[in-house]
Order: structure tokens, then sequence, then C-alpha cells
């Protein structure tokens, strides 16, 4: 008597009737046809779809007998074989979840439910939807709210852009409630990076002027706050909590982003917005997706700034919250536009706190991202702890770098002027290689950058006119030395030359021949040729030839390692690097050889960078 016989005779429907014998998925497909085989008629495809759903119910369900019945007849109406394997594999997952669910242990469930999702179980979520929200009420019920906020985040990862905005309110709610915070040790919680990035977006207000600003991700306003002009703030539930008002011209709409997309984007986002400040949901997906949305509403000189690329501690850096200093997994978004996105142009910043990623060059016919959305997303959710290039910001520029303000001025213009597509990349493709150039001067140096920004003076535009110019009214020489073999080292003939303006920061370059008395000898800077005040803010020397960084220091502790001759006297007390000049002859020497190691080739120049400003005694 047959299994299914008994199970009758007992007056149990089949079902009813769980199988206890361990059963393979792929053992539910029957054999493959021979060759010799008369191919099956075909019916409707609808038919074979309908029959691949009934059998991963009955999988759900337990009765593999009826499964395996179900997939035979999906097979003899022309259902492919290889989806039919992926659907009862996609299945034993999604029974896992469920099993882990209600055992408690949420982690595992929702990563066995997401494979489940991956391999296209039919129906979606709706499988287990309802598991999860019983799981995050529940959380809530018991006042376990920190537990509620990651069930209802499990619940937003699994739907994605079909999430109800229910499910951000209950979320919000869960929040809302938390009194306790999230925990985590002092070093776990632990912040750094330079110019504040509400001061940052601050400045870029300032400098596009920008006719549309939008905001995914308002919370309580405290970087809608600095827009000046027309913006939009999207968050499903913002607090606004302002110390300061919103302007006039700022609109806060409280919808998730990917339904703002979806049902509002197309009305509002008229012009497209010129800057775009993304703050969402803290995992990667969803910035992706905000990314991408973004991207189809905008024109060649929109800029798009990224919050939360830089965790400062890998604990910051999971996506589940265990930290009050939180930026989930969005660091991983970096890489990813990086490997699938070369045609843009990414500056990273090493932002106070976490770091802000500048994306331009957008071009919103390209389909790479959405085409290839699911196959990022199942690539990358697995992944746990962040790099030890990411947590040191390797590749990180300072937020107050002259190519911010170069690139803030060109947009600007290239909006101004309506330029094409081609016209933006071709001059944003000019400055790439200044931007190689900076990140590695910076390389793995960000945390000992940290806190040193001055925003206003290092970032001003320079003067406009000779008159301008002269703050002060006077002029000062710079002069560079490279050294020569013999006696007297340093002469007139082996030198460069440069004029000061005294009163304001400037940016000295000055470029001369390789010689062979760099061998034994240092370079020699005299930075001025009277009496007065000089402040170095950072200097960089390096080979022409292969952009090898020779010798740097932006630190005033890493400046008072050079030393000081002539009439230049250290002043030790300063908080910044400040030279003292009592006569016509200040010099400062800069050492680029290394004993067992000389990174100088014999031919080419050396370039000499320094930013100073220079304050004369005469002045006054």
């Amino acid at each position: 008597m047959s299994r299914s016989q008994k199970t009758k005779s007992k007056g149990r429907p089949p079902v009813s009737r769980v199988s206890r014998a361990p059963v393979s998925p792929t053992d539910l497909l029957p054999p493959a046809p021979s060759a010799n085989a008369v191919a099956p008629s075909t019916p409707p495809a609808e038919d074979a779809r309908l029959q691949l759903w009934a059998a991963a119910g009955q999988m759900q369900a337990g009765d593999f007998e009826s499964a395996r019945e179900l997939m035979r007849q999906a097979l003899r109406s022309g259902a492919n074989r290889q989806l039919a394997a992926r659907l009862l594999v996609g299945s034993v997952y999604t029974s896992l979840g469920r099993a882990s669910m209600l055992a408690e242990q949420p982690e595992r469930g929702v990563r066995q439910l997401s494979t489940g999702l991956d391999l296209g179980v039919p129906g979606g979520s709706a499988l287990w939807l309802d598991l999860l929200m019983a799981e995050a009420e529940r959380c809530t019920r018991r006042g376990d709210d920190r537990e509620a906020i990651q069930r209802w985040q499990d619940i937003a990862c699994l739907l994605g852009a079909r999430t109800p905005e229910h499910v951000y309110q209950r979320l919000s709610d869960a929040y809302a409630r938390n009194r306790e915070g999230f925990g985590g040790a002092p070093d776990e919680n632990h912040l750094w990076g330079d110019c504040d990035k509400h001061d940052l977006l601050a400045f870029m207000h300032e400098q596009l002027q920008p006719r549309l600003y939008l905001e995914i991700g308002v919370d309580e306003g405290a970087s809608l706050t600095r827009a000046r002009g027309r913006a939009i703030g999207v968050d499903p539930r913002p607090k606004l909590a302002l110390k300061h008002p919103l302007n006039e011209h700022t609109t806060v709409i409280s919808l998730s982003s990917d339904a703002f997309f979806r049902e509002r984007a197309a009305a509002l986002l008229q012009p497209p917005p010129d800057l775009v400040f993304i703050d969402g949901m803290h995992l990667f997906e969803f910035a992706l997706r905000d990314f991408m949305n973004v991207e189809r509403h905008a024109h060649p000189a929109t800029l798009v700034v990224i919050d939360d690329i830089y965790p400062c501690h890998p604990t910051q850096a999971t996506r589940r919250r265990r930290s009050g200093a939180w930026t989930g997994d969005i660091w991983k978004l970096h890489r990813i536009l990086r490997e699938r996105r070369p045609d843009l142009t990414l500056i990273a910043l090493n932002a106070n706190t976490t770091g802000l990623l500048l994306i331009a060059g957008l071009d919103p016919d390209n389909r790479v991202l959405w085409d290839d959305y699911e196959a990022i997303v199942q690539r990358h959710r697995d992944e746990r702890a962040p790099p030890p290039a990411v947590l040191e910001r390797h590749g990180a520029i300072p937020s107050d770098h002259p190519l911010v303000l170069d690139l803030l001025k060109h947009l600007k213009q290239a909006n101004a002027e309506a330029l094409g597509r081609g016209e933006v990349r071709a001059w944003l493709a000019e400055l790439a290689p200044r931007l190689q150039e900076a990140e590695q001067t910076y390389w793995g140096r960000a945390r000992a950058l940290s806190g040193h920004c001055n925003l206003r003076e290092r970032l001003a535009p320079p003067p406009q006119n000779e008159h301008s110019c002269r703050k002060d009214g006077i002029t000062a020489k710079a002069q560079l030395f490279i050294p020569q073999v013999g006696e007297p080292a340093y002469v007139e003939e082996a030198s460069s030359v440069v004029e000061l303006n005294a009163g304001y920061w400037q940016d000295v370059m000055l470029s001369l021949p390789y010689s062979e008395g760099l061998m034994s000898r240092s370079l020699r800077f005299d930075p001025v040729d009277q009496p007065g005040f000089v402040q170095i803010d950072r200097l960089c020397v390096s080979n022409d030839n292969d952009v090898t960084v020779l010798f740097s220091a932006e630190h005033p502790d890493e400046l008072r390692a050079l030393s000081v001759d002539g009439d230049a006297r250290m002043l030790t007390d300063s908080p910044a690097f400040l030279i003292y000049s009592s006569g016509s002859d200040p010099r400062l020497y800069v050492p680029i050889f290394s004993p067992g190691r000389t990174p100088i080739t014999e031919t080419g120049n050396l370039t000499f960078q320094a930013r100073l400003r220079f304050k004369s005694l005469s002045a006054d």
C-alpha cells in the first residue's frame, strides 16, 4: 500500500500529511525525459506558472508528494527545469527562515528569507510578511523598542521599493519610543573628521546657489536649514526639532523616498535639482535606489552628496544597529559606484563625522545600475565588516581641499550656461589627474588630519584683481633653491621665484630640475624677503615623472619637524605653524632624501607646493 493510500485510509487529507523522510529539493523533480521521448504539446505559459506556484505552496506546507505531482504537471506544461529547481531550493530557504524566526533567531531567519527571495520564490515576501509583522508587534508590546526597530527594518529590507508607508511609520514610532538609545562602548561611538558636514553643506549652498535643493532623510532638519532657496525635504516621519526655522521656500514631504519618486517627483522636481543630499535609511540598497532615482531626474551639472560613507568603528558599520553612532553599510556604496559606474566623478571627503561622497557627471540615460540592481544587492548584502581601508578613509581628501571649490565653481557655471553632458564630463575628465594626485597625497592620513580645518579661509575664492590682491598694499618674494654639488650649495642660478601679496592665503607652486645635490642636502625655501610673520598651512614636494610624493606635511606638528635658519624663528607656542622673519633672509629646509632609499629620478622636475599667508610688519 502506498503512503498516500495509508493516509486516505485514516481519513486524513493529503495536504495535512508532512513527510518525515529527508527530501532534497531536486528530488521533487521527475527524471529528465529521454532523447527518444515525444515532446509534449505546449499549453499556455500561464498554466506552467500557476502550477509552479502551487508546487511552492505545497512545499511550504510540507506536502512533498503533492509538490512533486504539481511539479510534474508544470514541467509537462512547458516550465523550465532549471527555474523549477531554483524555486524548490528557494522554498527550502523560506521554510528555514520561518523556522528561525519562530525559534527567536531573527538575524539568521532574515538571511534565509532573503536568500529565498533572491532565488525567486513565487509570491515574493507575502509568504512570511505576516510572521515578520507579528514579531515586530510582539517586540513593541513587550517594550523592546530596540528589537522592534530592527524587525521593522528587516521588513523594509525584504520589501525594498514595495515597502508600504505604514511600515516606515511604525519604524519611526519605535525610534521615538526608544529612550534607552542603542548602547555601545565609548570606542564604538567615537567619531572624527575635519570639517563639520553641516558647515560644508552650507558652503556648497553658498557656492552653487541651487535653484532647487533636494534632501532625502530630513530627521530633525539640521541639514535642511542650510538651504537658502527653494528646497524639498523627503522623510516618511520628519521630526523637525529645529533651532532655526526652515526658509519660506522649503517644502517637507512626509513620504518614503521610494514613494516620493514613484508618486511626486515628476511634478515637483522641476527644474531638476542642482544639489541633492542623500541621508535616508542607513542601508546601502536604499541609498543606492535613492541615487538611481535622483539620477533619472538630474541634469548634467547636478551634484549629489551622500552621507555616512566612512564609519569610525566596525560596530557602526553593521546592518543591525548596536551603537549610538551608526552609519549602517552605506560604506559599500562608494565601491559599488566605483566598480559599476566608472563614468562618474567620485570625490570622498574626510568630513566630520562620517565622511561625505560627492558625485558629479550624472547621466539619466545610463541603465547599468537599474539592470544590475538585484545582482548588486545579492552580492553585497552579506558583506559584514568594512575593510581597514574604509575605516582609515584611504582615498579621502580634506573637505577644504581646493578641488572642492573648483568643482562647485565649474558646476555652477555649467548650470548657468546650460552646458550639455559632454561638455561637463570633458571638464570633469580634466579634473581627474588632480583628484588622483590628491588621493595619493592624503592616502592613509585622514585620521591624523582630524579636526584640522579652516573652511572659510582655505576655500575662499582668490581675489579678482590686483588691488584686491594686495590687501596690505605690500608684496614680497618667495624663493625655492635646489641644492647643488659643491659649495656654495644654494645659488641664484638654481632657484625659482614667485611674488606674494601680503594679507591673504595663497597657494605657491614652484618647479625645479633634479640635482644630485639632493642626495646630501635639503631643499631650501625662503618664504619672504622682508620682516614679518609667515603662517604655512601645508607643504608638499613631488616628483613630476611618476607623481611620487617625496615630502608632505599638513598638521602643525608635522611642519614643526622642519628646520629653520637665517632670519627665521619658529614660534612654537602658536597652535599654527608660524615663522617670524626678523630680516630679509628667512630659510626653511625640507628634507626629501632618506638614507637607503632614493625616490628621486635623475630626470624631470621636482614640484614644490605650499599654502601660506604673509603678514608684513610694515602693514600697520
